[in-house]
């Protein structure tokens, strides 16, 4: 398992900022919770969606290939470690608005 947040800048009322997700060995989604600027949570897994959250359907990036998008104004990655749930990712990113 490996855990990861992503948090994302940008002006876009309808995309979540923050995605805080725990992936499977080959990188797919199990769980998904995203918070909206607005304090709006979704939470996604197997069984439920909730608020417009949603496991996502192809395989996750690493964080070399987040650091490789070309939406990327600014990265920012860090490790942080979490009391019993191993291993935390960060990953800042900023992308343009519309």
């Amino acid at each position: 398992m490996e855990y990861l947040a992503v948090f994302v800048e940008h002006n876009i009322d309808e995309l979540a900022n923050l995605f805080i997700m725990e992936l499977d060995e080959m990188r797919n989604q199990i769980r998904v919770v995203e918070k909206y600027y607005n304090g709006i949570v979704g939470y996604a897994d197997k069984n439920f969606e909730v608020n417009g959250a949603f496991l996502a359907t192809d395989i996750y990036p690493t964080i070399e290939e987040l650091n490789n998008m070309d939406e990327c104004i600014e990265k920012k990655y860090l490790n942080k470690n979490l009391k019993k749930s191993g291993k935390m990712q960060k990953f800042k990113l900023i992308i343009q608005g519309n």
